[in-house]
């Protein structure tokens, strides 16, 4: 694994293995306050407020070509074992790989309700089922979707364990079949060009 950066992916372009870094982006919460003060007079005890986590944007700029990706994270907590030898954090997290929502302008990585009574939040995402696994005695972790990954948006959360809170931001990537070569993909160093 590259000895810089904390996210990377796998790809595969043209028939050569290679890894592309995934960026954070910044999230934003569209709290749709005329929407939801509108509704919550028309039903009060019914309807539940919602807010949404946006990125901005319609596309993601790292495009993958590989349907059965794995991607490689470091320097965050996934289990109680992992938070005590981090050094980037000393919280636990959730990962999940969503697929998102695109458009005009942004892209929705998931939707929050509240209800009015308790408070309590409930996230709703297109969350896909992952397998999280430790590489080696490393602080890497390596993710895969239990299925080929469709075509489309999509995003790495790592979310703080509680309910009611939000990412404030995630690692962004597509899957395109027909995007162009990523210009900062790793290749695998073959004998002929080390030398």
């Amino acid at each position: 694994m590259p000895s810089v950066g904390h996210v990377w992916a796998t790809d595969n372009f043209d028939g050569v293995r290679q890894l592309v870094q995934l960026k954070y982006v910044p999230t934003d919460i569209d709290r749709h306050a005329g929407s939801n003060v509108l509704k919550a007079n028309m039903a009060p005890f019914i309807y539940k407020p919602k807010e949404s986590v946006e990125i901005q944007g319609a596309a993601a700029s790292v495009r993958l070509h590989e349907p059965n990706l794995s991607i490689y994270i470091r320097g965050y907590a996934i289990s109680s074992e992992d938070a005590a030898v981090s050094s980037e954090t000393s919280t636990q997290m959730d990962l999940a790989m969503v697929r998102v929502e695109s458009k005009k302008d942004r892209r929705i990585v998931s939707t929050i309700a509240f209800t009015q009574i308790t408070g309590k939040a409930a996230r709703n995402s297109q969350a896909l089922v992952i397998k999280t696994e430790k590489v080696g005695g490393t602080d890497w972790q390596k993710i895969t979707a239990s299925e080929p990954l469709a075509p489309g948006e999509y995003a790495l959360m790592c979310l703080p364990r509680g309910q009611n809170l939000f990412p404030t931001r995630v690692f962004d990537f597509a899957i395109d079949p027909k995007a162009p070569a990523n210009s900062k993909a790793v290749m695998p160093v073959t004998p002929s060009s080390s030398q």
